[in-house]
This record gives structure tokens, sequence and C-alpha cells, in this order.
């Protein structure tokens, strides 16, 4: 049994809520602590950028951004980011397509 069957199905879903938007930054705030976010950092890029939250049995485990297509960008940016704890169990190739196949949707 792999450790995603054991905890549950990874489930990815938009940080449109607020409680989507504060794990998403608690996760990010965690794996990327050279540039924390504020809660109007996070709210300001979910209106330009695509956010999601990776979930595992109800606990935030991972996070992604895209980042559109702009001027100066001609191709999607996908970053996905996974809690230090939860590497090495799968969970990132869930939240990388699971962004990737967002591209099109507007933020």
């Amino acid at each position: 049994m792999s450790d995603l069957e054991a905890y549950g199905e990874l489930r990815v879903v938009p940080a449109a809520g607020e409680r989507e938007l504060a794990d998403w930054r608690a996760v990010h705030n965690a794996v990327v602590p050279t540039a924390v976010l504020s809660e109007d950092e996070v709210r300001e890029r979910a209106g330009r950028n695509r956010l999601d939250v990776a979930y595992l049995g109800g606990v935030a485990v991972g996070c992604s951004t895209v980042r559109p297509p702009d001027g100066e960008t001609p191709a999607a940016t996908v970053i996905a980011r996974i809690l230090p704890e939860h590497r090495g169990r799968g969970e990132g190739a869930g939240v990388a397509p699971a962004s990737k196949s967002s591209r099109s949707h507007s933020p």
C-alpha cells in the first residue's frame, strides 16, 4: 500500500475561499521561508495567478501557482510546492498535473 492509499486520496482545489488562501499561504511560507507572504500579498497573487491547494486527509500538504503568459513571458509558469515532511510520497505528482491542466482557467 502506498502512502497516498494509507492517508486517503490527494485532493487539489482552487484557493478561492479564505480557508484555502490561508492554507496556500501556510504551505508557501513553510516551503519558501526566505519569501514569506502576507495575507494581502496572497490575495493580490490570487487575482492574477491560479492558486491551488493540495489536501491529504483534510490536511494541506502542498500548493501550486500557475502564472499565465504575459507580454514578457510567452509561456505559463507552473510552480508546485510540497511540505518537506510529505515529499517522496507521491503528493507532488498530484499537484503539478492538476496545475498544468488548469492553465487555461482564469484566476
